[in-house]
Protein backbone atom coordinates (compact mmCIF):
# COMPACT_ATOMS: atom_id res chain seq x y z
CA UNK A 1 0.00 0.00 0.00
CA UNK A 2 1.42 3.33 -0.66
CA UNK A 3 2.72 4.46 2.34
CA UNK A 4 0.78 8.63 2.02
CA UNK A 5 -2.11 5.81 2.30
CA UNK A 6 -0.60 4.25 5.41
CA UNK A 7 0.33 7.80 7.12
CA UNK A 8 -3.31 8.58 6.14
CA UNK A 9 -5.05 5.92 7.48
CA UNK A 10 -2.75 5.83 11.00
CA UNK A 11 -3.88 9.49 11.41
CA UNK A 12 -6.88 9.39 14.59
CA UNK A 13 -10.35 10.37 12.96
CA UNK A 14 -10.31 13.90 14.42
CA UNK A 15 -7.26 14.50 12.44
CA UNK A 16 -8.39 12.31 9.52
CA UNK A 17 -7.88 14.98 6.33
CA UNK A 18 -6.25 14.79 2.60
CA UNK A 19 -2.58 15.09 3.64
CA UNK A 20 -1.54 17.86 1.71
CA UNK A 21 -4.66 20.01 2.71
CA UNK A 22 -3.88 19.22 6.80
CA UNK A 23 -0.31 19.75 6.02
CA UNK A 24 -1.49 23.68 5.05
CA UNK A 25 0.34 23.23 0.98
CA UNK A 26 0.49 27.38 1.09
CA UNK A 27 0.82 26.67 -2.76
CA UNK A 28 -2.04 24.67 -3.12
CA UNK A 29 -4.15 26.76 -1.00
CA UNK A 30 -2.83 30.09 -3.10
CA UNK A 31 -3.68 28.54 -5.80
CA UNK A 32 -7.72 27.09 -4.95
CA UNK A 33 -8.02 30.66 -2.97
CA UNK A 34 -7.94 32.65 -6.79
CA UNK A 35 -10.04 30.58 -8.49
CA UNK A 36 -13.10 32.27 -9.18
CA UNK A 37 -15.22 29.00 -8.04
CA UNK A 38 -16.53 28.26 -4.55
CA UNK A 39 -14.41 25.42 -4.01
CA UNK A 40 -15.11 22.75 -1.18
CA UNK A 41 -13.83 19.31 0.41
CA UNK A 42 -16.49 17.34 1.78
CA UNK A 43 -15.98 14.06 3.84
CA UNK A 44 -18.66 11.36 3.59
CA UNK A 45 -20.59 12.45 6.87
CA UNK A 46 -20.84 15.74 4.69
CA UNK A 47 -18.46 17.57 6.83
CA UNK A 48 -16.25 20.29 6.02
CA UNK A 49 -12.71 19.54 5.46
CA UNK A 50 -11.72 22.27 3.00
CA UNK A 51 -13.32 25.41 1.76
CA UNK A 52 -11.30 28.22 -0.94
CA UNK A 53 -11.73 31.75 -0.26
CA UNK A 54 -14.90 32.21 -2.70
CA UNK A 55 -16.69 30.03 -1.04
CA UNK A 56 -16.23 31.90 2.50
CA UNK A 57 -16.22 35.24 1.64
CA UNK A 58 -20.16 35.35 1.42
CA UNK A 59 -20.10 33.89 5.12
CA UNK A 60 -17.39 36.02 6.25
CA UNK A 61 -15.68 32.95 8.05
CA UNK A 62 -12.21 31.68 7.76
CA UNK A 63 -11.43 28.17 7.49
CA UNK A 64 -11.09 27.40 10.95
CA UNK A 65 -14.27 28.60 11.81
CA UNK A 66 -15.80 25.96 9.73
CA UNK A 67 -13.83 22.70 9.26
CA UNK A 68 -15.17 20.35 10.89
CA UNK A 69 -18.53 21.05 10.44
CA UNK A 70 -22.11 20.34 8.63
CA UNK A 71 -21.82 21.78 5.08
CA UNK A 72 -25.83 21.99 4.83
CA UNK A 73 -25.67 23.80 7.81
CA UNK A 74 -22.51 26.59 7.71
CA UNK A 75 -23.58 27.10 3.76
CA UNK A 76 -27.13 27.02 3.77
CA UNK A 77 -28.30 27.17 7.04
CA UNK A 78 -30.41 23.61 6.66
CA UNK A 79 -30.65 21.11 9.52
CA UNK A 80 -30.34 18.01 6.76
CA UNK A 81 -28.45 17.85 3.26
CA UNK A 82 -29.70 20.45 0.95
CA UNK A 83 -32.31 19.46 -1.65
CA UNK A 84 -29.92 19.42 -4.65
CA UNK A 85 -27.01 18.09 -3.33
CA UNK A 86 -25.46 15.12 -4.94
CA UNK A 87 -22.45 14.13 -2.59
CA UNK A 88 -24.08 11.33 -1.35
CA UNK A 89 -24.93 9.55 -5.08
CA UNK A 90 -20.99 11.07 -6.22
CA UNK A 91 -19.58 8.25 -2.80
CA UNK A 92 -21.70 5.61 -3.73
CA UNK A 93 -21.05 5.63 -7.54
CA UNK A 94 -17.62 6.83 -7.26
CA UNK A 95 -17.51 8.83 -10.34
CA UNK A 96 -18.11 12.32 -10.90
CA UNK A 97 -21.22 14.45 -11.23
CA UNK A 98 -22.90 17.38 -12.79
CA UNK A 99 -26.21 19.48 -11.07
CA UNK A 100 -28.10 22.63 -11.75
CA UNK A 101 -29.92 24.15 -9.23
CA UNK A 102 -31.72 27.80 -8.55
CA UNK A 103 -31.37 29.44 -5.22
CA UNK A 104 -32.51 32.85 -4.64
CA UNK A 105 -29.15 35.51 -4.12
CA UNK A 106 -30.11 38.70 -2.03
CA UNK A 107 -33.59 38.84 -3.77
CA UNK A 108 -32.16 37.92 -6.81
CA UNK A 109 -32.75 34.39 -8.51
CA UNK A 110 -29.57 32.20 -9.55
CA UNK A 111 -28.93 29.31 -11.43
CA UNK A 112 -25.55 27.03 -9.85
CA UNK A 113 -23.65 24.46 -11.89
CA UNK A 114 -22.32 22.21 -9.02
CA UNK A 115 -19.04 19.87 -10.49
CA UNK A 116 -19.03 16.73 -7.47
CA UNK A 117 -15.73 14.71 -8.29
CA UNK A 118 -14.70 11.86 -5.40
CA UNK A 119 -11.41 11.20 -4.22
CA UNK A 120 -9.88 8.28 -4.30
CA UNK A 121 -6.32 6.60 -2.95
CA UNK A 122 -5.58 3.39 -5.18
CA UNK A 123 -8.26 0.88 -4.82
CA UNK A 124 -9.97 2.33 -1.76
CA UNK A 125 -13.33 4.13 -1.92
CA UNK A 126 -13.96 7.46 -1.50
CA UNK A 127 -14.06 9.50 1.16
CA UNK A 128 -13.93 12.82 0.44
CA UNK A 129 -15.95 14.82 -2.71
CA UNK A 130 -14.29 17.95 -4.01
CA UNK A 131 -17.45 20.20 -5.20
CA UNK A 132 -16.46 23.13 -7.13
CA UNK A 133 -20.28 25.73 -7.64
CA UNK A 134 -20.06 28.75 -10.05
CA UNK A 135 -22.60 30.78 -11.67
CA UNK A 136 -24.05 30.34 -14.78
CA UNK A 137 -27.39 32.37 -14.43
CA UNK A 138 -25.76 33.95 -17.96
CA UNK A 139 -25.60 30.34 -19.87
CA UNK A 140 -29.23 30.00 -19.27
CA UNK A 141 -30.19 33.19 -21.33
CA UNK A 142 -29.16 31.13 -24.36
CA UNK A 143 -29.07 27.07 -23.58
CA UNK A 144 -31.30 24.62 -22.77
CA UNK A 145 -29.89 23.22 -19.68
CA UNK A 146 -31.95 20.79 -17.22
CA UNK A 147 -32.51 22.19 -13.55
CA UNK A 148 -33.20 20.76 -10.88
CA UNK A 149 -35.00 20.81 -7.30
CA UNK A 150 -34.80 17.98 -5.18
CA UNK A 151 -35.81 14.97 -7.16
CA UNK A 152 -37.44 16.80 -9.82
CA UNK A 153 -35.57 18.27 -13.13
CA UNK A 154 -36.41 19.24 -16.51
CA UNK A 155 -34.98 20.94 -19.73
CA UNK A 156 -38.63 22.43 -20.27
CA UNK A 157 -38.62 26.10 -20.71
CA UNK A 158 -42.00 26.43 -18.90
CA UNK A 159 -40.22 24.89 -15.75
CA UNK A 160 -37.99 27.37 -15.38
CA UNK A 161 -40.58 29.80 -14.19
CA UNK A 162 -41.93 27.02 -11.63
CA UNK A 163 -38.04 26.08 -10.27
CA UNK A 164 -37.87 30.20 -9.78
CA UNK A 165 -41.17 30.43 -7.47
CA UNK A 166 -39.88 27.41 -5.63
CA UNK A 167 -36.42 28.78 -5.02
CA UNK A 168 -38.72 32.55 -3.50
CA UNK A 169 -41.53 30.96 -1.54
CA UNK A 170 -39.77 27.91 -0.39
CA UNK A 171 -38.81 30.01 3.62
CA UNK A 172 -42.33 32.04 3.00
CA UNK A 173 -45.49 31.61 4.92
CA UNK A 174 -47.93 31.85 1.89
CA UNK A 175 -50.06 29.37 1.34
CA UNK A 176 -49.23 27.58 -2.57
CA UNK A 177 -51.81 25.73 -4.80
CA UNK A 178 -50.04 22.99 -7.28
CA UNK A 179 -52.08 21.93 -10.42
CA UNK A 180 -50.96 19.38 -12.38
CA UNK A 181 -52.54 15.89 -13.72
CA UNK A 182 -52.34 12.69 -11.92
CA UNK A 183 -48.30 11.70 -11.82
CA UNK A 184 -46.73 15.24 -13.08
CA UNK A 185 -44.68 15.23 -9.94
CA UNK A 186 -46.81 17.63 -7.52
CA UNK A 187 -45.89 15.61 -4.19
CA UNK A 188 -42.36 16.56 -5.57
CA UNK A 189 -42.46 20.04 -5.37
CA UNK A 190 -44.37 20.02 -2.50
CA UNK A 191 -41.69 18.07 -0.60
CA UNK A 192 -38.82 20.42 -2.76
CA UNK A 193 -40.49 23.57 -0.76
CA UNK A 194 -40.41 21.73 2.38
CA UNK A 195 -36.97 20.05 2.37
CA UNK A 196 -35.22 23.49 1.39
CA UNK A 197 -37.12 25.58 3.77
CA UNK A 198 -36.61 26.03 7.76
CA UNK A 199 -39.39 23.84 8.38
CA UNK A 200 -37.08 20.62 6.98
CA UNK A 201 -36.68 19.87 10.35
CA UNK A 202 -40.44 19.67 11.31
CA UNK A 203 -42.80 16.62 9.81
CA UNK A 204 -44.17 16.73 6.05
CA UNK A 205 -47.56 15.37 6.07
CA UNK A 206 -49.87 14.49 2.62
CA UNK A 207 -53.64 14.49 4.00
CA UNK A 208 -55.93 13.04 0.88
CA UNK A 209 -59.18 15.44 1.59
CA UNK A 210 -62.66 14.03 1.41
CA UNK A 211 -66.12 15.72 0.76
CA UNK A 212 -67.05 13.77 3.99
CA UNK A 213 -67.94 16.03 6.94
CA UNK A 214 -66.08 13.61 9.88
CA UNK A 215 -63.27 15.06 6.90
CA UNK A 216 -63.30 18.63 9.36
CA UNK A 217 -62.39 16.47 12.46
CA UNK A 218 -59.60 14.65 11.00
CA UNK A 219 -58.14 17.85 9.54
CA UNK A 220 -58.73 20.45 11.66
CA UNK A 221 -60.32 19.06 15.40
CA UNK A 222 -58.39 19.13 18.22
CA UNK A 223 -56.93 16.25 17.55
CA UNK A 224 -56.44 16.55 13.78
CA UNK A 225 -53.64 16.53 11.67
CA UNK A 226 -53.52 20.24 11.55
CA UNK A 227 -52.37 20.88 15.25
CA UNK A 228 -50.16 17.44 15.03
CA UNK A 229 -47.73 18.89 12.97
CA UNK A 230 -46.86 22.41 14.25
CA UNK A 231 -44.52 24.10 12.41
CA UNK A 232 -44.30 21.62 9.55
CA UNK A 233 -45.40 21.29 6.30
CA UNK A 234 -49.54 19.78 5.34
CA UNK A 235 -50.47 18.82 1.43
CA UNK A 236 -54.08 19.29 1.37
CA UNK A 237 -54.77 16.71 -1.63
CA UNK A 238 -57.40 17.13 -4.03
CA UNK A 239 -58.61 19.97 -2.18
CA UNK A 240 -61.01 20.59 -3.71
CA UNK A 241 -63.23 17.86 -2.81
CA UNK A 242 -63.92 19.17 0.63
CA UNK A 243 -67.36 20.58 1.54
CA UNK A 244 -67.70 24.25 1.10
CA UNK A 245 -68.55 25.13 4.30
CA UNK A 246 -65.16 23.05 5.29
CA UNK A 247 -63.36 25.04 2.60
CA UNK A 248 -64.42 28.32 4.16
CA UNK A 249 -63.48 26.64 7.59
CA UNK A 250 -60.24 26.39 6.17
CA UNK A 251 -59.92 29.61 4.76
CA UNK A 252 -60.77 31.47 7.85
CA UNK A 253 -57.84 29.61 9.56
CA UNK A 254 -55.35 29.93 7.06
CA UNK A 255 -56.41 33.46 7.39
CA UNK A 256 -55.37 33.90 11.30
CA UNK A 257 -52.86 31.05 11.41
CA UNK A 258 -49.47 32.08 14.07
CA UNK A 259 -46.13 30.93 13.13
CA UNK A 260 -46.43 28.01 14.51
CA UNK A 261 -48.95 26.68 12.22
CA UNK A 262 -48.32 24.23 9.33
CA UNK A 263 -47.42 25.64 5.60
CA UNK A 264 -50.23 24.80 3.98
CA UNK A 265 -49.67 23.45 0.65
CA UNK A 266 -52.80 22.75 -1.72
CA UNK A 267 -53.15 20.26 -4.54
CA UNK A 268 -55.45 19.26 -7.27
CA UNK A 269 -55.43 17.73 -10.77
CA UNK A 270 -58.25 20.34 -12.10
CA UNK A 271 -56.54 23.98 -13.39
CA UNK A 272 -57.88 26.13 -10.81
CA UNK A 273 -60.23 28.20 -13.41
CA UNK A 274 -62.55 25.46 -14.46
CA UNK A 275 -62.90 24.75 -10.37
CA UNK A 276 -63.99 28.02 -9.85
CA UNK A 277 -66.08 28.24 -12.75
CA UNK A 278 -67.54 24.97 -11.34
CA UNK A 279 -68.04 26.11 -8.06
CA UNK A 280 -66.10 23.30 -6.71
CA UNK A 281 -63.85 26.17 -4.38
CA UNK A 282 -64.62 28.84 -2.29
CA UNK A 283 -64.29 32.04 -3.10
CA UNK A 284 -62.65 32.77 0.90
CA UNK A 285 -60.56 29.24 0.42
CA UNK A 286 -59.19 30.79 -2.79
CA UNK A 287 -58.14 33.98 -1.68
CA UNK A 288 -55.46 32.23 0.57
CA UNK A 289 -53.45 31.22 -2.20
CA UNK A 290 -54.10 33.71 -5.21
CA UNK A 291 -51.13 34.77 -6.23
CA UNK A 292 -49.11 31.76 -5.30
CA UNK A 293 -50.51 29.30 -7.87
CA UNK A 294 -48.48 26.52 -9.73
CA UNK A 295 -49.01 24.74 -12.95
CA UNK A 296 -47.09 21.35 -13.43
CA UNK A 297 -47.18 20.65 -17.91
CA UNK A 298 -47.83 16.93 -18.65
CA UNK A 299 -45.22 14.97 -19.81
CA UNK A 300 -46.59 15.33 -23.11
CA UNK A 301 -45.54 18.75 -23.52
CA UNK A 302 -41.97 18.24 -22.44
CA UNK A 303 -41.22 15.59 -24.45
CA UNK A 304 -37.54 17.04 -24.43
CA UNK A 305 -37.47 15.13 -20.83
CA UNK A 306 -38.27 11.80 -21.99
CA UNK A 307 -34.68 10.52 -22.29
CA UNK A 308 -33.25 11.87 -19.74
CA UNK A 309 -36.16 10.60 -17.16
CA UNK A 310 -35.99 6.98 -18.70
CA UNK A 311 -32.38 6.88 -18.77
CA UNK A 312 -32.73 8.32 -14.79
CA UNK A 313 -35.39 5.12 -13.82
CA UNK A 314 -33.33 2.72 -16.10
CA UNK A 315 -30.18 3.51 -13.78
CA UNK A 316 -32.12 3.56 -10.92
CA UNK A 317 -33.85 0.19 -11.40
CA UNK A 318 -30.40 -0.96 -12.15
CA UNK A 319 -28.66 -0.20 -9.41
CA UNK A 320 -32.23 -1.48 -7.01
CA UNK A 321 -32.65 -4.77 -8.87
CA UNK A 322 -29.39 -5.59 -11.05
CA UNK A 323 -31.04 -5.68 -14.16
CA UNK A 324 -28.88 -5.97 -16.78
CA UNK A 325 -31.03 -3.52 -19.20
CA UNK A 326 -28.47 0.13 -19.31
CA UNK A 327 -30.58 2.02 -21.99
CA UNK A 328 -32.67 1.52 -24.49
CA UNK A 329 -32.79 0.27 -28.02
CA UNK A 330 -34.00 2.14 -31.29
CA UNK A 331 -37.16 0.95 -31.36
CA UNK A 332 -38.13 1.41 -27.83
CA UNK A 333 -36.60 5.35 -27.71
CA UNK A 334 -38.73 5.63 -31.13
CA UNK A 335 -42.00 4.65 -28.88
CA UNK A 336 -40.88 6.07 -25.76
CA UNK A 337 -40.64 9.88 -27.44
CA UNK A 338 -44.10 8.47 -29.61
CA UNK A 339 -46.16 7.59 -26.81
CA UNK A 340 -48.46 10.69 -24.99
CA UNK A 341 -47.92 8.75 -21.86
CA UNK A 342 -51.51 9.66 -20.16
CA UNK A 343 -50.00 9.02 -16.66
CA UNK A 344 -47.13 10.85 -16.67
CA UNK A 345 -43.83 10.45 -14.88
CA UNK A 346 -45.57 7.87 -12.70
CA UNK A 347 -46.23 5.98 -15.52
CA UNK A 348 -43.02 6.23 -17.46
CA UNK A 349 -41.09 4.95 -14.28
CA UNK A 350 -43.71 1.81 -14.15
CA UNK A 351 -43.31 0.76 -17.60
CA UNK A 352 -39.17 1.68 -17.37
CA UNK A 353 -38.87 -0.54 -14.30
CA UNK A 354 -41.10 -3.27 -15.88
CA UNK A 355 -38.81 -3.19 -18.61
CA UNK A 356 -35.51 -3.40 -16.77
CA UNK A 357 -36.92 -6.45 -14.78
CA UNK A 358 -37.80 -8.21 -18.43
CA UNK A 359 -34.31 -7.06 -19.65
CA UNK A 360 -32.50 -9.96 -21.19
CA UNK A 361 -29.55 -7.98 -22.38
CA UNK A 362 -27.99 -3.97 -22.29
CA UNK A 363 -30.77 -2.90 -24.21
CA UNK A 364 -34.45 -2.68 -23.73
CA UNK A 365 -35.70 -3.74 -26.95
CA UNK A 366 -39.77 -3.11 -26.25
CA UNK A 367 -41.86 -0.80 -24.16
CA UNK A 368 -45.33 -2.63 -23.75
CA UNK A 369 -47.31 0.71 -24.74
CA UNK A 370 -50.45 1.06 -26.72
CA UNK A 371 -48.75 2.12 -29.76
CA UNK A 372 -48.07 0.76 -32.92
CA UNK A 373 -44.30 0.66 -34.39
CA UNK A 374 -43.58 2.57 -37.06
CA UNK A 375 -41.53 1.43 -40.04
CA UNK A 376 -38.36 3.15 -41.10
CA UNK A 377 -39.07 4.76 -44.47
CA UNK A 378 -42.09 6.37 -43.03
CA UNK A 379 -39.84 7.82 -39.68
CA UNK A 380 -38.81 11.13 -41.04
CA UNK A 381 -42.03 11.55 -43.04
CA UNK A 382 -43.60 11.36 -39.74
CA UNK A 383 -41.15 13.54 -37.90
CA UNK A 384 -41.91 16.46 -40.37
CA UNK A 385 -44.98 16.07 -40.13
CA UNK A 386 -45.22 16.39 -36.25
CA UNK A 387 -42.86 18.94 -36.16
CA UNK A 388 -45.06 20.68 -38.42
CA UNK A 389 -47.80 20.13 -36.40
CA UNK A 390 -46.43 21.03 -33.16
CA UNK A 391 -44.79 24.71 -35.14
CA UNK A 392 -48.27 25.43 -36.27
CA UNK A 393 -50.00 25.28 -32.63
CA UNK A 394 -46.73 27.33 -31.14
CA UNK A 395 -47.37 30.36 -33.97
CA UNK A 396 -51.03 30.48 -32.99
CA UNK A 397 -50.64 31.09 -29.23
CA UNK A 398 -47.75 33.48 -29.76
CA UNK A 399 -50.22 35.30 -33.17
CA UNK A 400 -46.82 34.83 -35.48
CA UNK A 401 -44.18 36.02 -32.89
CA UNK A 402 -41.37 34.37 -33.58
CA UNK A 403 -39.22 35.40 -31.04
CA UNK A 404 -41.97 34.21 -28.42
CA UNK A 405 -41.95 31.39 -30.85
CA UNK A 406 -38.88 30.18 -29.91
CA UNK A 407 -38.85 30.95 -26.15
CA UNK A 408 -41.67 28.74 -25.72
CA UNK A 409 -40.25 25.60 -27.29
CA UNK A 410 -36.71 25.84 -26.15
CA UNK A 411 -35.79 26.53 -29.39
CA UNK A 412 -32.96 29.65 -30.76
CA UNK A 413 -34.01 32.08 -32.34
CA UNK A 414 -32.55 31.16 -35.89
CA UNK A 415 -33.35 27.80 -35.12
CA UNK A 416 -36.93 28.44 -35.30
CA UNK A 417 -36.75 30.78 -38.00
CA UNK A 418 -34.99 28.22 -40.05
CA UNK A 419 -37.53 25.69 -39.37
CA UNK A 420 -40.30 28.07 -40.23
CA UNK A 421 -38.70 28.61 -43.49
CA UNK A 422 -38.11 24.50 -44.17
CA UNK A 423 -42.34 24.42 -43.76
CA UNK A 424 -43.31 27.00 -45.72
CA UNK A 425 -45.02 28.79 -43.14
CA UNK A 426 -45.48 32.44 -42.69
CA UNK A 427 -45.55 34.20 -39.45
CA UNK A 428 -47.88 36.86 -40.24
CA UNK A 429 -50.68 34.73 -41.32
CA UNK A 430 -51.14 33.73 -37.17
CA UNK A 431 -51.36 37.29 -36.41
CA UNK A 432 -55.29 37.11 -37.36
CA UNK A 433 -56.00 33.86 -34.66
CA UNK A 434 -56.96 35.46 -31.22
CA UNK A 435 -56.45 33.13 -28.01
CA UNK A 436 -58.33 33.86 -25.62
Amino acid sequence: MDQTLLWYKSMSPRRWVPPALYRKNSFLQAILGTMPYSIKVVDSNFKIIYANTHALTPLNLKLNQVRGKLCHKEFFGFDSPCFFCIKKKVLDKKEKQINYFTMVVNGTTHQFESLIYPIKFEKESPLYVVEIVQDVTYLFQSLNIPQQVGKLFSRHNGFNQIFEHIAHWADEMVPIFIQGEKGTGKKLVARALHERSKRAKYPFRIFNCLEHSSCYESLLGSNGVWNKISSGTLVLNEIQRLSLEIQDQLGEKISHMGADAPRIIGSTQERIESLIQSGKISEKLYKCFDHHLLYLPPLRERRQDLPSLAQHFIETCKAFTGSPAERLSANAFRQLMMYAWPGNIRELEAEIERACLLAQSSEIEHLEIPIAEVPLDKWEEMISETEKKYLVNILVKVRGNIRQAANLSGLSLKTMQRKIKKYDLRSVEFKQYIIN
